[in-house]
C-alpha cells in the first residue's frame, strides 16, 4: 500500500489529536466539572455506589466506568482520554465512508470536534457515532436499524431524546433527493422513534432525575413518583419557563453567534440541505432557552453534534446541486470554502493572544511547577482514602478524584457547620477561580471579572480564618482546619 502524503497527514493529525488531550491533563488543565467529574463517578461504580441519575441519566456510563476501573489508577484517567479521541477518529473514519473524503475533512477539521476532544471529557462522542450510523442506515433504508441507533441516541443524555424525537420526523419525510415509496416501513420506524423519544424524555426528565435538569429550569421534587399530578404540573411550568426564556434571550448576540458561528466550518453549505438540518432544532433552542452561559458558548462541547448533521445535510446539498457543482469547479469549491478557513483562522487567533485558560498553547506544556504539584498531591493523598479534600475546580489529578472524600470547592460560604468544612483545602493562585462549574474570565494570567474576584477573595479570608497553611509552593497552597 502506497504511503502518500494524504495519509501521512491523516495519521500526524491523529496522533496530534490523541496526544494533546494527554498533554492538557498532565499540565493540570483539566477541571473538575468536565474530566473530574465522570472520573469520580467511575471511581463510585468501583465501590458499588454508582447510579444511572445525577446531573444526567446516562446509560452507557456503567461501561465505561468499567474501563475506566480495570486499568491502574496513575493511567486510568489518560486511557478514557484516549477512548475518547479514538471514537472521534472513527467517526471521522464513518463520515468518509458515508458521505466522501471531502465531507470527512471538512468534519475532522472543524473547531467543534477539537474542541470536544480537547475539552477534558464528554460522552458525546458518542453520541456523534450513534447519530451517524442512524443517517447510514436510514440512507440505506433500513430504517429500524436506523430508529435503533436513534433510540440509544436518548440513552447517552436526555436532552437527546428530543434529537431522537426529530430523527423519527426525518426517517418519515426523508432527505428530499433519494425518497423511498416504502411507506408502511418507514411509518413504523418513526412512530416507534417518536413514541419512545417522547415517552422516554418525559419518564427521564420528570421522574428518573430533577426535573428540567438539561435546562436549568426546576429542582428535583422526591413525590413525583406519588403524584401524577405534580408530575403534570411541573410538566407545564418547566415548558412555560423555557418559552419564556426563549422569548427573553432572543435578542442576544452571543446566543445568535452560538447558533451561526458553527456553519462557517461547513462554508454555509448546509443551508443547502436544509431538511436535515431539522435534527439540530433542539440544539439550536436550548442555547436561547438554558440560564447555564456554558449553554452558549462556541468553546464548549454542545456545539460537536452539529457536525455530524451538517455531514448529512452538506451530502444532500451536493446531490441536489451537483451539476452546478461539477460545472464550478475546484477553483470556486475552494473559494467557497473560505468562510470556514478564516473562521478557524480566527479561532486559533482568539485562543493564542486571549490565552483562554482551557485552549492556549501553554495549556500543553508541561512545565516544572506542575511536575511538583502532581508530585505533592500524590505523596500526600494518593494512599490517603479518608481525608476529606476540597480542591479548586481547575487542580484535576487522579488522587483528588478517585475518592468519595473529594469534591471541588465551589462555594464554601454558604457551608454554615465546622462539621461539615472539609480537612484540606487546595488552592492555586496561578489558575482560574471556579464559583460551581463557572469560571471568571481568565485572561492574561488573572481574573478580569471583578464581582467574581470580590466573591473568592471572601472565600480566601473565610479560609484563613478557619485553616492553617499546611503545603506552600508558588501560589499552589494546601491548607489544613485547624
Amino acid at each position: 500500500m502506497r504511503f502518500t502524503l494524504a495519509k501521512a497527514t491523516i495519521l500526524f493529525l491523529s496522533l496530534l489529536f490523541c496526544v494533546l488531550p494527554l498533554l492538557k491533563y498532565e499540565s493540570l488543565h483539566t477541571t473538575y466539572y468536565d474530566l473530574g467529574l465522570y472520573a469520580q463517578q467511575f471511581h463510585e461504580w468501583r465501590i458499588g455506589d454508582g447510579v444511572l441519575i445525577g446531573r444526567h441519566i446516562n446509560f452507557f456510563l456503567p461501561p465505561i466506568a468499567l474501563f475506566y476501573n480495570s486499568i491502574p489508577d496513575h493511567i486510568s484517567t489518560h486511557s478514557i482520554l484516549l477512548l475518547q479521541s479514538c471514537g472521534l477518529i472513527y467517526s471521522a473514519f464513518l463520515v468518509w465512508k458515508i458521505y466522501g473524503r471531502f465531507i470527512a475533512t471538512l468534519y475532522f477539521l472543524s473547531y467543534p470536534v477539537w474542541i470536544l476532544n480537547l475539552f477534558d471529557f464528554h460522552f458525546e462522542w458518542i453520541a456523534l457515532i450513534l447519530l451517524l450510523f442512524f443517517f447510514k442506515y436510514n440512507r440505506n433504508k433500513q430504517y429500524i436499524l436506523a430508529a435503533v441507533f436513534a433510540g440509544m441516541l436518548a440513552l447517552v443524555k436526555e436532552p437527546y431524546a428530543l434529537t431522537a424525537l426529530f430523527c423519527g420526523l426525518y426517517i418519515y419525510f426523508g432527505d428530499g433527493i433519494n425518497r423511498d415509496h416504502r411507506i408502511r416501513s418507514r411509518l413504523l420506524a418513526a412512530c416507534f422513534l417518536i413514541v419512545f423519544s417522547v415517552a422516554y424524555f418525559l419518564v427521564a426528565s420528570t421522574i428518573l432525575s430533577p426535573l428540567g435538569s438539561s435546562f436549568d429550569a426546576l429542582e428535583s421534587n422526591p413525590n413525583f413518583l406519588n403524584s401524577i399530578i405534580r408530575v403534570c404540573a411541573n410538566i407545564f411550568n418547566s415548558a412555560t419557563f423555557f418559552i419564556g426564556n426563549v422569548l427573553t434571550n432572543l435578542g442576544e448576540y452571543n446566543r445568535w453567534f452560538f447558533v451561526i458561528a458553527p456553519f462557517t466550518t461547513f462554508c454555509f453549505i448546509p443551508l443547502l440541505g436544509s431538511r436535515a438540518l431539522l435534527i439540530l432544532l433542539p440544539t439550536l433552542v436550548i442555547p436561547f432557552a438554558s440560564t447555564n452561559p456554558l449553554h452558549s458558548k462556541i468553546n464548549s462541547h454542545y456545539v460537536s453534534i452539529m457536525m455530524v448533521v451538517f455531514c448529512e445535510a452538506t451530502f444532500i446539498a451536493s446531490q441536489r446541486y451537483k451539476q452546478y457543482l461539477d460545472r464550478l469547479g475546484f477553483i470556486a469549491n475552494s473559494v467557497a470554502c473560505a468562510p470556514g478557513v478564516i473562521f478557524a483562522v480566527f479561532v486559533l487567533l482568539s485562543i493564542k493572544y486571549n490565552y483562554i485558560w482551557s485552549f492556549s498553547s501553554g495549556t500543553f506544556d508541561i512545565t516544572a511547577r506542575d511536575t511538583t504539584i502532581k508530585n505533592v498531591i500524590i505523596e500526600l493523598f494518593e494512599n490517603d482514602h479518608t481525608s476529606t479534600i476540597a480542591f479548586q475546580n481547575s487542580i484535576t489529578y487522579y488522587p483528588l478524584y478517585n475518592r468519595t472524600s473529594g469534591y471541588p470547592l465551589s462555594d464554601l460560604l454558604s457551608i454554615t457547620s465546622s462539621s461539615s468544612l472539609p480537612e484540606y483545602i487546595i488552592i492555586d493562585s496561578q489558575r482560574p477561580y471556579f464559583l460551581c462549574d463557572i469560571s471568571c474570565r481568565w485572561r492574561f494570567g488573572a481574573c478580569t471579572d471583578l464581582q467574581f474576584n470580590a466573591l473568592v477573595s471572601d472565600q480566601i479570608k473565610y479560609i484563613k480564618s478557619n485553616y492553617r497553611v499546611f503545603y506552600q509552593y508558588d501560589g499552589f497552597t494546601i491548607y489544613k482546619s485547624i
